[in-house]
């Protein structure tokens, strides 16, 4: 098992997989008894692709595509002849038909088959079946090699954790510039480039996720990178609210408080119910005292004002997102995983 694996960390899986579906394909050909049995291997080769659902999806389209190419060749040589010209009138007639009907993935097996049957010099029901057979090998032995394909969920999860470490410290800055009246500076910035890489990954890894299980619609993951980034951009929003420094403290104490709660609660399983209400009696704080008397209070409540706003709609995205996706939550993470150990093995991953 161990060889295995170092086998595919050095030479890499989909090459792997095409090692042998190439080797499967010409056996099972052979076996069969069909001409050019090696054109099976090739087009075991072309069907293994990134992920299940498109190998599926793909393998479809280029068998619907290989009995419209076959029909149309079978058809143009009987007429015109076994001429070469006939093989550019296929291509001149065939590619429209497929760009009209999504099959253009099929182009390259059926100009395969096409030459073919330019060498066969007849079309025969054997012969038409002989093409079929390698086309339904070829496709087949895709669909077989990429059963497995790595599902990788526990560096989805892992991309959670990092995710909110990076919000957990930017609530934190905040906190901090809010209660010592100092501006925000480069930290924050390099933090936000960190966040946005990493929501972007986890992203990708989520839309992988799903496109490698036949049989599960399962959108939890991409939902929750989406909150996520939707949070981020109202982050970038606090951000730019808080460009002056805050020097009536008697009112940025408050939300400095709400900010260092909050960054102890970013987790998976948190609602927001309790951050909301926190907000709602911060707000209420602020309906009950007196006016500004100075324009530098009436600037700094202002501020404050506009950067309370966009916490509150930080906490509200998470707590839409908990309602409408907590049922969906995948069975692995119902069950949880331990926190700091992905956190220590994401750690290790990156310092190697």
């Amino acid at each position: 098992m161990k060889l295995m694996n170092s086998i595919k960390e050095r030479v890499g899986l989909r090459v792997l997989k095409s090692g042998f579906a190439i080797i499967f394909a010409i056996y099972l050909a052979t076996f069969l008894g069909l001409e050019h049995a090696s054109t099976a291997g090739i087009f075991g080769i072309l069907s293994i692709l990134d992920t299940k659902r498109k190998t599926l999806k793909v393998a479809v389209r280029r068998f619907i595509s290989a009995i419209l190419g076959l029909f149309l060749s079978g058809l143009l040589f009987a007429l015109l002849g076994y001429e070469i010209y006939v093989i550019g009138i296929i291509v001149v007639v065939f590619l429209p038909v497929a760009k009209k009907f999504d099959l253009e993935s099929g182009f390259i097996i059926n100009m395969v088959l096409a030459t073919q049957l330019l060498g066969f010099g007849e079309v025969t029901t054997p012969i038409m079946l002989n093409q079929l057979g390698l086309v339904i090998i070829g496709l087949t032995t895709g669909l077989l090699m990429n059963m497995h394909i790595p599902y990788r969920e526990k560096e989805i999860i892992r991309k959670q954790q990092v995710i909110e470490e990076d919000l957990r410290i930017m609530l934190e800055i905040f906190g901090y510039s809010l209660r010592n009246a100092c501006p925000i500076g480069q930290d924050m910035d390099e933090r936000m480039k960190s966040l946005i890489k990493n929501i972007k990954e986890g992203l990708r890894l989520s839309y992988r996720y799903i496109d490698n299980r036949y049989l599960s619609s399962e959108h939890y993951y991409v939902q929750y990178m989406l909150m996520r980034k939707k949070q981020f951009r109202t982050l970038e929003a606090m951000r730019t609210s808080l460009k002056k420094k805050i020097m009536t403290q008697m009112f940025a104490d408050a939300l400095s408080k709400i900010c260092m709660d909050l960054s102890k609660e970013i987790h998976t399983d948190n609602d927001g119910v309790e951050a909301m209400k926190k907000l709602e009696d911060v707000k209420e704080y602020y309906r009950q005292l007196p006016l500004p008397e100075t324009r530098k209070c009436f600037e700094d409540r202002a501020h404050l004002f506009v950067f309370l706003h966009h916490l509150e709609n930080f906490i509200r995205i998470k707590m839409e997102f908990y309602q409408e996706n907590q049922k969906e939550k995948p069975r692995e993470m119902q069950e949880g995983y331990d926190s700091k150990e992905l956190m220590n093995q994401y750690t290790k991953t990156t310092k190697g």
